[in-house]
């Protein structure tokens, strides 16, 4: 057990705080164990779960659920070390999770992942797609087979990719991205090929006799979120979901608070930053998430920009003590994401702040 560092205005937030604006909890499917087989269950990882059996890949898992050497191919994850892979031919397998909190009536959000096509894949989507519910489309269900679902409503895929040079990909990972307004209450996403719509054969795939997936359309999913949209008509940034250090619990920090439209380091924050330092000069394979907060005061544009400015502020000193640059992650989020009301000058301080999580390479 390393030892407890205890500091007046610094603290680590693991990386899930983060990505406090995403509504999908484990979006890049970090929280999971190291599988060494395909999955036989309909829970996939931490939050999530198939109808079907879909597939879980994380970098400590070996053999045909490795993400570089798998039974499907070979792909990188997006972000961190794991992501999903699902049969996706007529809706064959579906990815579902519930969100973090049911969407409001008229609220426009966005919803966003990545994909890439798997190289063993004999066939190709014409579309990809994302329904949502207010409850749960399938009743889970335990028979001699084990168990599965057993749907309870057709489900509306009306968030739908159906750009083929990106479905065809089979090298790199392609965005998915739509914006909707939501009719209220929905809880749950599903993502999965587009039920009722054909696949298109793969020319180049390799035949039945050599690959056995041949009949099948499979694709790799990372990088889940889905975001309410500012009152600006942008949206939040969300931060890449990383690893966390186990070590990292070790710490105990607290925040770097500025003055009213300031960005400059006071002398107890340099002190605490120095203590930072040491600690990732002693922990080489340890980086970090710099995120910058504002209060309310002042148009968002600005208040981005003063963010941005802070966050940069204790990248640049922390470079100045010998942390290597591509160690260290920069994030504004202006006043999106406040501690306290902002209704005084003593709660607004509690927002002007920067946040940094600590999490390993």
């Amino acid at each position: 057990m390393k030892k407890l560092i205890g500091l007046c205005y610094l603290i680590f937030l693991v990386a899930a705080h983060g990505l406090s604006q995403n509504l999908v909890r484990n979006g890049s499917f970090e929280k999971g164990d190291c599988p060494n087989r395909r999955n036989d269950s309909i829970v996939v990882c931490e939050y999530w779960f198939s109808v079907g059996s879909a597939d879980y890949f994380k970098d400590c898992s070996k053999g045909e659920v490795n993400p570089t050497e798998n039974f499907m191919g070979s792909q990188k994850p997006f972000s961190g070390e794991a992501y999903v892979g699902v049969f996706t031919d007529d809706g064959n397998e579906v990815l579902y999770i519930e969100l973090l909190s049911p969407l409001r009536k008229g609220e426009t959000y966005e919803i966003s992942f990545r994909y890439s096509l798997a190289e063993n894949s004999g066939f190709i989507n014409k579309s990809l797609g994302c329904a949502l519910s207010k409850e749960l489309a399938y009743k889970v269900v335990n028979s001699s087979f084990g168990i599965g679902h057993s749907p309870l409503f057709e489900l509306n895929y009306a968030l739908i990719d159906n750009d083929l040079t990106s479905l065809s990909d089979d090298k790199s990972w392609n965005l998915f991205v739509k914006e909707f307004t939501a009719s209220g209450g929905e809880r749950f996403l599903y993502i999965s090929g587009v039920p009722g719509v054909s696949c298109i054969k793969r020319k180049d795939a390799p035949p039945a006799t050599v690959n056995p997936y041949a009949g099948y359309a499979y694709y790799y999913i990372d990088e889940v979120s889905m975001v309410k949209q500012n009152e600006d008509g942008s949206y939040p940034i969300v931060a890449p979901e990383l690893a966390v250090s186990k070590e990292a619990n070790d710490y105990s920090f607290s925040n770097i608070y500025f003055a009213t439209k300031s960005h400059l380091l006071n002398d107890t924050s340099i002190k605490d930053l120095n203590k930072l330092a040491e600690v990732l000069q002693e922990n080489p394979r340890w980086g970090i998430v710099i995120q910058g907060h504002t209060d309310t005061v002042g148009n968002e544009k600005e208040n981005l920009s003063l963010s941005e400015n802070r966050a940069n502020t204790v990248k640049e000193y922390l470079l100045s003590e010998g942390v290597e640059s591509e160690r260290i992650k920069i994030e504004a989020l202006g006043s999106s994401t406040p501690l306290s009301s902002n209704a005084s000058e003593e709660e607004r301080a509690k927002n002007r702040r920067v946040v940094i999580s600590l999490v390993k390479d």
